[in-house]
């Protein structure tokens, strides 16, 4: 099982996300407060998002699904081809 360190959230992109449009996911650890989040998300749309989806002008974003969730507390990473944990 993997830990999730505290107060590290992770940034998923992905070209074509599920509406077909490009995505973002956050996910923050569990107990993350909204303020908190928030000043990360400004550095993010202002640092990271321009960088991997060049979509209009620079602080722009539309076009771009954001998804925001908890982080699970355990994760089991699973070898696909061997079928059991890693």
């Amino acid at each position: 099982m993997t830990d999730i360190r505290q107060g590290v959230a992770e940034l998923v992109y992905t070209k074509t996300g599920p509406s077909g449009r490009p995505l973002v996911e956050i996910s923050t650890p569990s107990g993350t407060r909204l303020v908190d989040l928030l000043k990360s998300l400004e550095y993010v749309a202002q640092e990271i998002l321009p960088k991997l989806s060049p979509v209009g002008c620079a602080p722009c974003t539309s076009g771009v699904d954001l998804h925001i969730r908890e982080q699970f507390e355990e994760i089991v990473r699973i070898d696909i081809a061997a079928g059991r944990p890693v």
